[in-house]
């Protein structure tokens, strides 16, 4: 399980190359590229991250990077969609 300081919004999740990449957007923490990770601990969440993959593979079938802070509204509706 990969832990996260702050809530799910303080941070933007992305695709690349298979693995999920976590980015924090202000806190400074940096970014962190997951491998072989089953859950994502947020301050008010916890995700399981083949749920998240599906859902941003929804979001952006070609993985781009999505804009900073545009990804958690869209995000959270494709998770709801598949859970």
């Amino acid at each position: 399980m990969a832990r996260f300081s702050g809530a799910f919004a303080d941070y933007s999740l992305t695709l690349v190359g298979g693995n999920l990449t976590v980015s924090a957007l202000s806190t400074g923490e940096g970014v962190d590229t997951l491998v072989s990770i089953e859950r994502l601990q947020f301050a008010d969440s916890l995700l399981v991250v083949t749920q998240v993959k599906a859902a941003l593979a929804l979001l952006d079938p070609d993985s781009a990077p999505q804009p900073t802070g545009g990804l958690h509204d869209s995000f959270a509706h494709h998770l709801a969609q598949i859970a």
